[in-house]
């Protein structure tokens, strides 16, 4: 197994954590003020128990408050940054509040919406989750190759509703979601019964958008699917009736890499038969490999080189070779598996930006990696999202504010 250069030590300093490592690396781009700490310290380490906590620290420069979220916004569930698009000469962030459980329930179906925020006027306005009055709700946003905005669209998981669309598409002019009918004809969940409540937990698609602006669906228990919107086109690619699937994510080269619903009690495990690749110009699925059998579970995410990443665990190289930077993943079983010691779980993996860097949130906070030099910066204690613009501008929402990092400044 190969590590990282990065040197593994024990740190000491910061009064509430129990570090496991440290890095010999300096702090790429970034000053000691505009850091809490290195990114082995937010990747490796893990908080005393006998902690009580640690003083919350705002996103540092060069993160700046761009606007308060509106009086409107509501605090009902999580409020995350979920798309950008450009209309015209102006920048749209679109923020999304949504029930932190991700389980949409009727009854608060007035609490489901989005705030847009236009960079020309620094002003908001609210747009329904809900698209009409069906009672169906738009969960994850997708910008297409024209700039219109869709939503793959989830509802109550308790509800008897009727077989609806996988996708909805946002009419500009009255400002509302509208279903796309022509996607009816995918099955948009796969309903698994409690064996001891009897009601159906619904398993809802997992859905993309390439760069040609084609949506590939994976219909749980079903098939991979393409959609094209323009052509109101339906393809069915390939065979997935034997599985559920927990997430997918598009490689440069158009492949599309997805995991198989997680087979461990508990997830914080990548096991055998768990990580497969699909190539659309054959319809092909093929299973990757995992060292030693097993790793820390997490987010997968391709950079623009290739890479396969796997939260703060490691990659895969294009080629099939593995570099694992985790320090000891034997340690980390051990405490996940048999001490029921979540405080170990890895911070999940979420963007890689224009400049190289790979972006992570987590228990911690936030924090990004510099690949090529393996140093990198914890920059706030606060758990949220980041979306990169078309003109290279990070966003995010942290305590009901509109934060802007611009890395063309």
């Amino acid at each position: 197994m190969k590590y990282s250069l990065t040197a593994r030590c024990l740190v000491l300093g910061l009064s509430f954590f129990t570090l496991i490592s440290c890095s010999g690396q300096p702090v790429s781009n970034a000053s000691i003020e505009q850091c809490i700490g290195s990114f082995d310290t937010y990747a490796y380490s893990v908080p005393d128990k006998n902690s009580i906590g640690f003083k919350i620290t705002h996103p540092l420069a060069p993160w700046q408050i761009e606007t308060p979220l509106p009086e409107f916004a509501n605090e009902k569930g999580e409020v995350l940054v979920e798309a950008t698009r450009y209309v015209s000469d102006h920048a749209e962030i679109w923020v999304k509040i949504s029930p932190s459980s991700n389980i949409y329930r009727n009854s608060d179906a007035k609490f489901y919406q989005f705030l847009v925020y236009r960079t020309d006027t620094k002003k908001w306005m609210s747009i329904s989750a809900e698209v009409g009055e069906s009672k169906v709700f738009v969960n994850n946003l997708y910008v297409a190759k024209d700039g219109s905005m869709w939503g793959s669209n989830v509802w109550d998981g308790l509800s008897d509703i009727a077989r609806q669309p996988i996708l909805s598409k946002y009419n500009e002019v009255n400002q509302k979601f509208e279903l796309d009918q022509s996607t009816q004809e995918i099955p948009p969940a796969w309903r698994n019964p409690s064996p001891k409540s009897g009601n159906e937990r619904p398993y809802w698609d997992e859905v993309l958008i390439d760069s040609n602006g084609i949506f590939w669906i994976f219909a749980q228990k079903d098939a991979i699917y393409s959609y094209d919107p323009i052509k109101q086109d339906i393809q069915r690619h390939a065979e997935i009736s034997d599985r559920t699937i927990d997430q997918v994510v598009l490689a440069p080269n158009g492949s599309i890499y997805f995991r198989k619903h997680y087979q461990s009690a508990m997830r914080f495990a990548f096991e055998e038969n768990e990580l497969f690749h699909f190539f659309p110009e054959t319809g092909k699925i093929e299973e990757v490999e995992i060292p030693h059998k097993r790793l820390p579970a997490g987010n997968i995410l391709v950079d623009h080189t290739g890479r396969l990443w796997i939260d703060t665990v490691g990659w895969r190289e294009p080629d099939g070779k593995w570099n694992i930077i985790y320090p000891n993943t034997w340690l980390y079983f051990w405490k996940m598996e048999w001490e029921s010691d979540y405080r170990w779980a890895t911070p999940n993996i979420i963007l890689e930006s224009s400049n190289g860097y790979i972006w992570y949130r987590g228990e911690k906070g936030m924090a990004w990696l510099d690949p090529k030099s393996m140093g990198g910066c914890w920059f706030t204690t606060e758990n949220t999202n980041i979306v990169e613009d078309q003109q290279h501008n990070l966003w995010m929402v942290v305590d009901n504010k509109l934060y802007k990092y611009s890395l063309n400044p």
